[in-house]
């Protein structure tokens, strides 16, 4: 399901997808974006309430990514990650 706001906003969400393994019945996630004339970013998120194969349970993963023009030639951003656990990444990636 997707939902536009405006035409420089974008909301998409993704409900009890079926995982493809038996790690878990439903994954639930979604991503937000967002554009201005001077800065721009996504906002995104997923969430496994029940891992059958881990001894951790409700896992997820969250990011934030920004960038930003602040005039005269100076930019920034950045660029953070959250996961659940230490061993998100080995199990999943």
């Amino acid at each position: 399901m997707s939902l536009t706001i405006s035409t420089l906003r974008r909301i998409t969400m993704l409900r009890s997808v079926r995982a493809s393994s038996a790690r878990a019945a439903s994954v639930s996630g979604g991503e937000f974006r967002y554009l201005q004339p001077d800065y721009q970013g996504t906002v995104n998120g997923v969430w496994m309430p029940s891992d059958k194969r881990s001894k951790h349970n409700n896992r997820y993963q969250a990011a934030w990514k920004h960038n930003h023009r602040f005039g005269a030639g100076f930019s920034g951003g950045w660029i953070s990650n959250q996961v659940s656990d230490n061993d998100y990444y080995r199990d999943f990636y």
